[in-house]
């Protein structure tokens, strides 16, 4: 049985695309738990209750948070870890695209923050909040 916590950033649509499939693939091969995370929260309860009703065996929780928020990750992973032991999966998922324009047209400012949310929050991620998590519960 697998406890899986699934993030998605600002601007990403927790009800559609490659989260919510892999969000069913888990909820349909045996997970035990999923949380489902966004910033936007209008689609989560509707998401909880499509999956409730498919898959009643697998306890979903949802948590309306920025991804971009160490504290509220680290919130998730603690609450996974304090009610079933350990987490098996984190799957942080979604991007931003930046602006829609020519390379040239694009300030430095902006393609930074393409990197930070895209790059720099995987990497905060797995330094600041699941590594030690791993590491004091011996599940890596």
């Amino acid at each position: 049985m697998s406890v899986l916590a699934r993030l998605t950033p600002q601007g990403v649509n927790s009800l559609t695309g490659i989260g919510r499939a892999t969000a069913h693939q888990f909820a349909e091969n045996g997970a035990r738990a999923i949380y489902l995370c966004d910033f936007d929260d209008s689609n989560l309860e509707a998401h909880k209750r499509e999956m409730s009703s498919l898959w009643p065996q697998v306890e979903i929780h949802t948590r309306k948070f920025d991804a971009a928020d160490d504290e509220a990750v680290k919130a998730v992973v603690d609450d996974a870890v304090q009610q079933y032991g350990r987490l098996d999966v984190f799957f942080a998922n979604g991007a931003i695209g930046g602006p829609f324009a020519h390379f040239s047209g694009i300030s430095s400012a902006e393609f930074m923050n393409v990197l930070r949310v895209n790059c720099l929050r995987l990497a905060s991620y797995l330094l600041s909040v699941l590594l030690p998590t791993c590491l004091t519960n011996a599940v890596l």
